[in-house]
């Protein structure tokens, strides 16, 4: 941006110009000649090591030759010209494209490092330096040939595991670029070796800063970089990225933990564990990489192409300008649902409402949505998102330099200088003084070469090469080679194929050039591309050509021809002779390998047998017990209904006999008390007449006379016993029926009562009840009115369930204060039926007229409204248990429970006091409150609120609320029978029976022991696993830790069904110990101690939890408990 800014002065400053691009121009140069000179020393020792072996052709002694030949790639080829023996491997450089069994290494590979010259380092506690770990290693400090290195270890010696180190040493090995970290090499034990160690191993640049997460997010300990670094951070890894895509590799797994900084902070991309080799076009399916960073068509195992490892750049760009992880820790499914979701997809609401993401430039967060669409085709490649950098960075020139450019990038690029050094008017000589010798050629220039001839470009390279200035003498040789010179087509493919002169390797254009020498019929550059074919540089392996070639060459007369024709034909000889013997070792495998199978499958069978036979056994045993049993059972339930038959038949009588002596006594004093009143009647005098000619008479009289309201007084005399007259309700009914047919209402309402709950003798004819409410209802009698609504509410009586109708007749009542009716018009408007809205506030309102009248139902309702704060009314507690007080005080066992509970907690301004919480629990469980009895039995098991501790008082509380279907009583009840306790005999079967009925209500705890039961196979159940996991997860999804802390450890192991998945355990111990369960503490500092389940490893995490399970449990057991895990 600022040489966009201050062009303008650029131009008019000439001067500044020449000296900025002559700096440059030494600077390339100077690069360019010491990397060549490097280069040059290592392959020129080479060549003459290869050249002394051949003139040597009499040699036989294998260990001093093969010193001679060192570790060079035609080892092999010269050693078979010998005659000794060599096993030939495909060459690493296409490892990453072999699905064979091929493990390799044997020790003639490029990269082999000796384990003897590797040391890792170790701390003060004289234990070895992890850097990290991940899927496919354990990564070490430590030094090579006294520099310091990063040990990536295998940590297995399986076919896989070598197989992937083939992978990751293939891919690696071919790469050199700034922004990829470079391999020292690699270590694999042979087979027929006696080294000690017997891990392989990959050496690595080491990058002292670490993984690039410890460094972007908010929550590092370590902190946030300032934004400019993190800018050229991620310059770097685009311009890494844009070079493996160039090299047609697919990383696959690209996220911050796989990008390292070295001292300053340079990026490099590591961890090729998962990447793979995919022509332009082409498409994987395996499913890699990890979640947060998946592509979705990799999430969903479509195909897909180099556009996944975009999709995890842009999720490492969205963090990056958030300072936060984009998904969390969600898992892979939540991931995938909420990217198919498209209400939700990708959360950029998150960076809309983030300061820190409001501070970074908009194009960053336009380059990330690019990078994260949906559809694969439609992100930009790496190669456009760096011109992005580029145009908003002003970073062209850092792109320009890095190592990824192509061989005509870097040929522009040498050209530019040569014309710099032109425009500064300095001399060739003064530029090489910086890069190489001041001497050189003539011609200083490649850009004047265009009229030289042929040969005079040769000349000039190889002086150029000479004086040390390497990009000249590329170029030179480009255009010799141009020009159709076979010397220089030879040298230019040389330099390709061997990256010298400071350019990068590019193997196919190498292979090319040396072609078109070899086919002008030079013998070296035949040679040169048999070898090529030989060993798979810049084209595909074959032998076949590989020999034509070298038959040419040797036809010509070539004697090094002769040689490598013959080396072929000895590695073809030994590869065939080996695939033989390999085919014969493979079939005794097979056959072996069958033979054992069949062994296996016998046994199987055997065994399947005998456990067919244990398993018919052990259910015929437990058939015949269970018969026995039901026999057992149906006897004493058959005993337990006689004597409840007669004992019935006894009470019947005993009714009957009470029911007959107190109608003779009542018939007797009826009969006396008529003959009083006779009696009365024929001697008292006439009564005086009232102002208005009313004639005064007493009750009875007023009834013997016809006098309604007097007959339903005395009916309702009768019926309660009251006024010294005896409890009769055949006679209360008679008066009754005589004043409801004179239009009584009382009467009449009192009538339906006694026909509606079979009273007086009457039939229970609800149909009937329903007439006589009706009449009173009509008369406005509020008892009648709220009576029939309650008939209409409930669909009784023949009449249809119809609530508006009900509420017609309650709202009648009401407005006569009739505090029933009052009730269920508020309950009514509090749920919204019968025609009304739901109005809260109306409903308080009729709750509080009936409470005042002393209705307890209102009461509590009102108390509840109270208590969460519903209904418009205040959320308070004292009002909430005053109302819960009175309803209490009127039997309310509901309000006797709460209150009870206000006491237990010390709510509603009540101190916390146990006995009284258990004087109104026991009122509350008298009435049948099965919850008050499920407390009760808990104060009576452990000595509570002034109880003496009487396990069985306890027994019989649970066994009442559990017969009302108390779910937790029930599950109380169970664990007494399992440890026979409150004078129960133990009985698993039973326990399971009352677990299995308190579970299926949903009961966390009976669940957890249901599941216990199964995984032991206790109580009559057989050991199932399966249905142990089953309850396990239903108590561990509604919070119950025992049953969280056993599903981890089911998953940890792989039982019960589940997959052996230490990330899932983690998850649910992490849930139980949070809850403060003491092993799911215990198994989760285990777990951070040895880095297992996704976590990392961190011993003061697991001390953190160890310290936690500790304060719960008994130190020293715990101790021993712990100490292996450590």
């Amino acid at each position: 941006m600022r040489a966009k800014n201050y062009q303008a002065e650029f131009q008019t400053c000439s001067d500044t110009l020449d000296k900025l691009e002559a700096q440059l121009s030494r600077i390339v140069l100077f690069k360019l000649a010491d990397s060549h000179k490097r280069g040059t020393h290592v392959q020129e020792h080479r060549h003459q090591q290869i050249l002394l072996a051949l003139e040597k052709d009499k040699v036989k002694d294998r260990p001093k030759l093969e010193e001679q030949l060192g570790s060079g790639s035609e080892k092999s080829a010269v050693l078979q010209m010998h005659s000794l023996r060599v096993d030939i491997h495909k060459p690493y450089t296409d490892a990453s494209n072999s699905s064979g069994l091929s493990t390799g290494p044997t020790k003639t590979e490029p990269w082999y490092v000796d384990v003897a010259h590797v040391r890792k380092e170790r701390d003060e506690l004289d234990e070895y330096v992890m850097l990290g770990s991940g899927g496919f290693g354990i990564v070490y400090k430590g030094t090579c040939f006294g520099s310091t290195v990063a040990i990536k270890e295998v940590p297995t010696e399986t076919m896989d595991a070598l197989i992937q180190l083939k992978n990751e040493l293939g891919a690696m090995w071919r790469l050199s670029h700034t922004n990829i970290i470079q391999t020292r090499g690699g270590f694999y034990p042979l087979e027929s070796g006696t080294q000690r160690h017997r891990k392989p191993f990959i050496l690595l640049e080491y990058a002292a800063n670490g993984s690039l997460d410890k460094h972007m997010f908010r929550s590092s300990m370590q902190g946030v970089l300032p934004r400019a670094q993190l800018l050229d951070i991620f310059v770097g890894i685009v311009n890494g990225l844009k070079y493996l895509h160039s090299a047609k590799l697919i990383h696959r797994d690209i996220k911050p933990q796989n990008i390292l900084l070295t001292e300053e902070y340079t990026a490099k991309i590591s961890d090729f564990g998962l990447a793979t080799v995919k022509n332009t076009g082409s498409y994987a399916k395996s499913k890699a990489g990890t979640d947060a960073y998946m592509a979705p068509e990799v999430m969903r195992g479509d195909k897909y192409d180099r556009t996944c490892d975009v999709w995890s750049f842009g999720v490492m760009l969205y963090e990056m300008v958030l300072g936060e992880p984009m998904f969390g820790r969600a898992t892979q499914v939540e991931i995938d649902m909420a990217l198919r979701d498209p209400t939700k997809g990708v959360p950029w609401h998150r960076l809309k409402k983030s300061t820190y993401a409001n501070a970074w430039p908009t194009w960053l967060v336009d380059t990330a949505k690019a990078c994260l669409r949906m559809n694969a085709r439609e992100r930009p490649s790496m190669a456009k998102i760096s011109v992005a950098f580029c145009k908003e960075q002003a970073c062209v020139s850092a792109i320009a330099s890095s190592s990824d450019a192509s061989t005509v990038e870097v040929g522009a690029l040498g050209a530019r200088v040569s014309h710099v050094t032109v425009a500064s008017g300095r001399s060739g000589a003064a530029v090489s003084s910086t890069g190489g010798s001041s001497a050189g050629p003539s011609v200083s220039q490649p850009a004047q070469a265009q009229t030289l001839s042929a040969d005079d470009k040769l000349r000039y390279a190889e002086e150029w090469e000479k004086a040390g200035n390497m990009t000249h003498a590329y170029e030179y040789f480009k255009l010799a080679a141009e020009s159709g010179a076979a010397e220089g087509q030879f040298r230019l493919g040389k330099i390709l194929l061997d990256g010298s002169h400071g350019r990068s390797q590019h193997l196919e254009h190498g292979a090319g050039w040396v072609r078109a020498a070899a086919e002008k019929g030079r013998t070296d550059a035949m040679i040169e591309y048999g070898r090529c074919h030989h060993s798979g540089r810049g084209v595909p392996q074959n032998w076949s050509l590989a020999k034509e070639w070298y038959a040419k060459a040797a036809k010509l007369g070539s004697p090094a021809g002769s040689e490598w024709f013959k080396a072929v034909e000895t590695e073809e000889q030994a590869a065939l002779r080996r695939q033989q013997n390999e085919a014969e070792k493979r079939r005794l495998e097979e056959d072996k390998k069958k033979a054992e199978r069949d062994r296996q499958a016998l046994e199987h069978a055997a065994a399947v047998r005998r456990a067919a036979a244990e398993e018919h056994e052990r259910l015929e045993k437990e058939a015949r017990d269970l018969a026995a049993r039901r026999e057992a059972e149906a006897a004493a339930a058959r005993k337990r209904e006689e004597e409840a038959a007669a004992a019935a038949a006894e009470q019947a009588r005993r009714e009957k006999e009470a029911r007959e002596l107190a109608a003779q006594r009542a018939a007797a004093v009826e009969q006396a008390r008529r003959e009083k009143e006779a009696r009365e009647l024929r001697i008292a005098p006439p009564p005086p007449r009232s102002r208005r000619g009313a004639t005064r008479r007493t009750g009875s009289d007023a009834a013997q006379l016809g006098d309604a309201h007097s007959q339903g007084r005395l009916g309702y005399f009768y019926h309660e016993g009251l006024g010294g007259l005896p409890q009769d309700t055949r006679t209360a009914v008679e008066w009754l029926l005589k004043a409801a047919e004179q239009g009584d209402a009382a009467a009449q309402n009192s009538l339906g009562y006694c026909y509606e709950y079979d009273l007086g003798g009457l039939p229970q004819e609800k149909r009937i009840a329903v007439e006589w409410y009706r009449k009173a209802a009509e008369q406005g009698l509020a008892k009648g009115q709220y009576n029939l609504g309650r008939c209409y509410h409930d669909g009784e009586g023949g009449l249809p369930q119809d609530k508006r109708a009900a509420v017609e007749w309650w709202r009648k009542a009401a407005d006569q204060g009739f505090a029933g009716a009052q009730f269920g018009l508020g309950v009514h408007y509090e749920i919204g039926e019968g025609g009304l809205p739901q109005d809260r506030r109306a409903a308080v309102e009729w709750y509080r007229k009936a409470a005042d009248q002393g209705f307890a139902d209102a009461q509590f309702n009102l108390g509840r409204c109270y208590a969460k704060g519903e209904c418009g009314l205040p959320q308070d507690d004292r009002a909430a248990v005053n109302w819960w007080r009175k309803a209490a005080e009127q039997g309310d066992a509901t309000a006797q429970f709460n209150l009870g509970c206000c006491y237990e907690f010390g709510l509603g301004g009540l101190p916390q006091d146990k006995r009284a919480a258990v004087e109104w629990w026991r009122k509350a469980a008298e009435h049948g409150d099965a919850r008050a009895q499920k407390n009760l039995g808990t104060c009576y098991k452990n000595g509570e609120g002034g109880l003496p501790q009487d396990k069985r008082a306890a027994v019989e509380w649970y066994r009442k609320a559990a017969e009302q279907g108390d779910a937790a009583a029930q599950n109380n009840l169970g664990t007494c029978y399992k440890n026979g306790e409150g004078g129960l005999q133990q009985d698993k079967r039973a326990a399971v029976e009352w677990y299995r009925k308190a579970a299926e209500q949903g009961e966390a705890a009976a669940q957890f022991n249901l599941g216990t039961c199964y995984k032991n196979g206790e109580g009559g159940l057989p050991q199932d696993k399966r249905a142990a996991v089953e309850w396990y997860r239903k108590a561990a999804e509604q919070g119950e830790a025992a049953a969280q802390n056993n599903l981890g450890t089911c998953y940890e192991n792989g039982e019960g069904g589940l997959p052996q998945d230490d990330r899932a355990a983690v998850e649910w111990y992490r849930k139980a110990a949070e809850q403060g369960d003491a092993a799911a503490q215990l198994k989760l500092g285990i777990c951070y101690a040895k880095g297992m389940g996704g976590l990392r490893q961190d011993k003061r995490a697991a001390a953190e939890w160890y310290r936690k399970a500790a304060e719960q449990a008994n130190v020293n057991g715990l101790d021993d408990w712990i100490r292996p895990g450590l």
